[in-house]
């Protein structure tokens, strides 16, 4: 027998076991079973599902985690990339992803096959970032390519890098336990909600003489919460599978068209009322809330060769959408009057957002006075961008466990509603019975 039917019939035995025993505990008849089994075949192959996908996704979080911080410390030692890259390659099983995907790095950077245009060392690390899909990865790798070019010491912008890879680790960490910590909580919820659905079974009196299992009523209701329940648990577990990387966020030509009107909005190029203004701010808002950490940083790496406005320059690979069209207006005015103040303060000032400001006054004040000179400024942007980091990454993580503390108590009111619908079948029930005596 292959795998794959192998699995299958695991499926269908757990299935068919969780049927059985709620039928014998709670007196289902065999068409009720039989439709409760239905939904386990359906709901247990997806659990499975999410639970596997979820352990690929922590080995390929590790994995990365691994590559950015072992790149990082060797580029400080060696200064250069192919050496940095075969340092990686012996920390995994050349037969591992990773590790295939490091070895081809190497190659293409030995070699330059595939490679027409001389950005070799671009080309060659693009065969990592394919498979391991993260904004850090490509800042880090466009740091890398710029400094194989540019050459010099990259010291400090490693310090940086690795600070922040070091922090992103602690936030995932704590987010996956908040994850696991729903989980626990929904399976303590799903068997307390058990075995208050129990608790009907034992209402009937034994005088009356009958059951109440024995209606209809009973075994309908049993069979949909139930059904309710094995969903409640392969929903949750849907929305708490994903991706433990920081994945860009994807927009399709839709979206990109939505937020160029609202961005259209904001900056009072088409008329509207508050309400529409109001929600064109918000939207607004939380791009750039999400998008501006990413980009000081990658312009704070920059800064360590370049000047502010090449930095700048540099960085506008890091943004898409609203935030690079407000970046490219900053730059066209930096270009017309590189002395003044207004360029920087004006950037987003309808958001009225102060970390924004500040760290573009910091901007203003090395482009006018050196880098030499703003080393303090620039260690204080750092430790902000740091912060601003912690805050748009919990915020993140917290819209993608939104609702479901509403889900873990769902199994909760499902059992009320069955244990008021038993009473009030009960109730009928001893009503009828009382008027056939009399």
């Amino acid at each position: 027998m292959s795998l794959f039917h192998k699995r299958y019939v695991v499926y269908f035995g757990v299935s068919l076991a969780a049927a059985v025993l709620a039928g014998f505990i709670y007196q289902l008849d065999i068409l009720f079973c039989m439709v409760f089994l239905g939904v386990c075949i359906f709901s247990i192959p997806q659990i499975h599902r999410c639970i596997k996908e979820a352990k690929e996704q922590e080995h390929r979080y590790t994995e990365l985690t691994v590559y950015m911080e072992q790149l990082l410390c060797s580029y400080k030692r060696t200064n250069k990339l192919t050496d940095s890259l075969q340092d990686c390659g012996t920390l995994f099983s050349p037969k591992s992803i990773m590790g295939k995907c490091i070895s081809r790095a190497v190659y293409i950077m030995q070699t330059g096959e595939g490679v027409a245009d001389g950005e070799i060392a671009r080309r060659a690390l693009e065969e990592i970032e394919r498979r391991y899909p993260s904004r850090r990865l490509t800042m880090l790798h466009d740091f890398m390519c710029e400094a194989e070019k540019m050459g010099g010491q990259r010291e400090q912008a490693a310090d940086i890098l690795l600070e922040d890879v070091q922090m992103w680790k602690r936030r995932t960490s704590l987010f996956q336990k908040k994850k696991g910590y729903i989980r626990m909580e929904t399976i303590i919820a799903l068997g307390l909600a058990a075995v208050m659905c129990y608790v009907s079974k034992l209402l009937t009196p034994s005088e009356l003489g009958f059951r109440l299992s024995d209606t209809l009523f009973y075994q309908v209701v049993t069979t949909i919460v139930f059904c309710g329940f094995a969903g409640i648990l392969t929903l949750v577990w849907k929305k708490l599978t994903g991706s433990w990387l920081d994945e860009r966020e994807r927009m399709d030509q839709k979206q990109l068209r939505r937020f160029t009107k609202q961005y259209h909005i904001l900056k009072g190029k088409i008329k509207t009322n508050r309400m529409g203004r109001h929600l064109a701010k918000r939207i607004c808002r939380k791009q750039v809330e999400y998008d501006f950490p990413y980009w000081l940083l990658s312009i704070t790496l920059f800064l360590q060769t370049d000047s502010v406005y090449q930095a700048m320059k540099n960085s506008l690979k890091t943004v898409k959408g609203i935030f690079s069209m407000e970046v490219e207006k900053l730059l066209e005015t930096i270009y017309k009057h590189p002395h003044l103040l207004t360029p920087y303060t004006d950037f987003f000032t309808e958001l009225t957002m102060p970390e924004v400001q500040t760290g573009l006054k910091i901007l203003y004040s090395v482009n006018q006075n050196g880098y030499e000179d703003s080393k303090k400024q620039l260690d204080f942007l750092v430790s902000q961008n740091n912060q601003l980091m912690d805050h748009a990454e919990s915020n993140r993580y917290a819209n993608q466990t939104a609702g479901l503390s509403l889900l873990k108590h769902l199994p909760m009111m499902l059992a009320s509603i069955k244990l008021l619908a038993d009473l009030v079948n009960l109730l009928v029930l001893t009503m009828g019975s009382f008027q056939n005596l009399v």
